[in-house]
C-alpha cells in the first residue's frame, strides 16, 4: 500500500523515514493509510516506531514521517540462522530469541490493552536494531476493537467465506495464480481485500474472512507462528505448494511437537517454548491461550523452570530442573541423601550376604 524512503529533517538535521501511499489507490486505501498514522500516533511505546508528522505533499500524495529504524528484520535473521551462520546462531542462540519474542509480546500487549490488533505479524514486520532493539512495523492493517456492537466495522458484517473463496480472493489481486514460482514469497506478502493479513501468518478466523471473529487472540496464533519459525528456523506449513492447501492446513492441520526435527545448524529447540507455540496456535479459540498476557506468562514460567510436563522430553527437563534447584537451596540435605542411600543399600546386601552364608 505505501512505500518508506529516507529522507533529510532539515529543522533539526537528523534522517526520519517517510511512508507514503502509493498512487492509483482508491479511497477505502487512502482511509486506511490515515487511520495507520492515528494508530501509531496513539501507541507511544518504545518498541513502536513514533510518529513525528502527517501531511500531503505537492503532488497530494499523502505521507507521514516517522522514526528512522536501523537494523535487520527478522525474517533476515531466520534466514541467516537457517543458512547456518555462525555468526547469527552465536549472537542469537535459543535464549537470545525467546528474549526478543518477549519484546514483541510487550508491544503487541502494550496494543492491546490500548484497544488495537495487528492483524499482520510476521518476522518481514519485525526489526531488531544493532544493539538488541525489537520494533514491531507496519501497522497498516491493525484495526480498533469495537468495544460496543454499534460500533463494528464494515468488515464484521462480511459473511466468512469457504477456503476456495479465500484462494480466489488472493489470487485476484496477486497476479500468477497459486502455482506460481514464488509462490513461498507470496504467501508471505500482506494482502487487503477481502482478506486481510499475510497467508502464511492467518488465524483460522481470518483464513475464511471471518472478520467478526478477528480478535486479540487472532495476534496470539499469529505470534505462536512466529515463535515456532524463529525456533524451529521453519515454517510450521512449508511443504505447502499452493495456496489451497496453505490455507486447509491454516484450518485444519494442527501443529504437534512431536513434528519438530533439529535443524542441520542446531539441536532442537527447548520443548517446554514449543509445547507454548501448540497452545497459541489451536484452531479452536477456545483452546488458545485467550491473551497476550497469558502467552507472556506462559514464557515467564518456561523460563522459570517450572513449565508443565508434557511430553517425556518436558518431564525429563522438568526432572533435571527440580534436582538443579535441590542441590543449590538444599545442598547438605542431596549431600547427606546421596551418601546414606548407598550406605544402606550397600549395608543391605552386606546382611543379605551373611544370611545366606549362615544358611549355607
Amino acid at each position: 500500500m505505501g512505500q518508506v524512503i529516507l529522507v533529510h529533517d532539515q529543522s533539526i538535521d537528523r534522517q526520519v523515514a517517510m511512508k507514503k501511499l502509493k498512487p492509483l489507490h482508491n479511497q477505502a486505501s487512502r482511509l486506511r493509510f490515515i487511520e495507520e498514522a492515528r494508530i501509531i500516533g496513539q501507541l507511544e511505546h518504545p518498541s513502536i516506531v513514533p510518529i513525528h508528522d502527517v501531511g500531503v505533499d505537492e503532488q497530494g500524495a499523502y505521507f507521514f514521517i516517522m522514526k528512522k529504524v536501523e537494523g535487520e528484520t527478522l525474517y533476515d535473521i531466520i534466514k541467516r540462522l537457517k543458512a547456518g551462520d555462525e555468526t547469527y546462531h552465536a549472537r542469537y542462540n535459543f535464549e537470545t530469541r525467546i528474549q526478543i519474542f518477549l519484546g514483541i509480546l510487550n508491544a503487541i500487549h502494550f496494543a492491546h490493552d490500548r484497544g488495537f490488533i495487528h492483524r499482520d505479524i510476521k518476522p518481514e514486520n519485525i526489526m531488531i536494531g544493532p544493539f538488541g532493539e525489537v520494533m514491531v512495523m507496519d501497522w497498516g492493517l491493525a484495526k480498533r476493537i469495537s468495544p460496543h456492537p454499534s460500533e463494528a466495522s464494515s468488515e464484521d458484517g462480511a459473511e466468512p467465506s469457504s477456503l476456495e473463496e479465500s484462494v480466489r480472493a488472493l489470487d485476484a489481486i496477486t497476479p500468477g495464480g497459486s502455482q506460481s514460482a514464488d509462490f513461498g514469497e507470496r504467501v508471505r506478502l500482506t494482502h487487503q481485500g477481502e482478506l486481510l493479513g499475510t497467508p502464511a501468518y492467518m488465524a483460522p478466523e481470518q483464513a475464511i474472512g471471518d472478520h467478526a471473529n478477528v480478535d486479540m487472540q487472532t495476534d496470539v496464533f499469529a505470534l505462536g507462528v512466529l515463535l515456532h519459525e524463529l525456533l524451529t528456523l521453519e515454517h510450521y506449513l512449508a511443504s505447502k505448494d499452493s495456496l489451497l492447501t496453505l490455507l486447509y492446513g491454516v484450518c485444519n492441520e494442527t501443529f504437534s511437537p512431536r513434528e519438530v526435527k533439529p535443524h542441520p545448524s542446531q539441536g532442537l529447540p527447548p520443548a517446554e517454548y514449543i509445547h507454548i507455540c501448540k497452545h497459541a496456535m489451536q484452531k479452536d479459540k477456545a483452546l488458545r491461550y485467550e491473551s497476550v498476557a497469558a502467552l507472556i506468562s506462559a514464557i515467564h514460567i518456561a523460563q522459570s523452570g517450572q513449565f508443565p510436563c508434557e511430553c517425556p522430553v518436558t518431564f525429563a527437563r522438568r526432572a533435571n530442573n527440580v534436582f538443579i534447584d535441590t542441590l543449590s537451596n538444599h545442598p547438605l540435605v542431596l549431600i547427606v541423601g546421596l551418601v546414606l542411600v548407598p550406605l544402606l543399600v550397600i549395608s543391605a546386601l552386606v546382611i543379605g550376604l551373611i544370611g545366606i552364608i549362615n544358611i549355607a
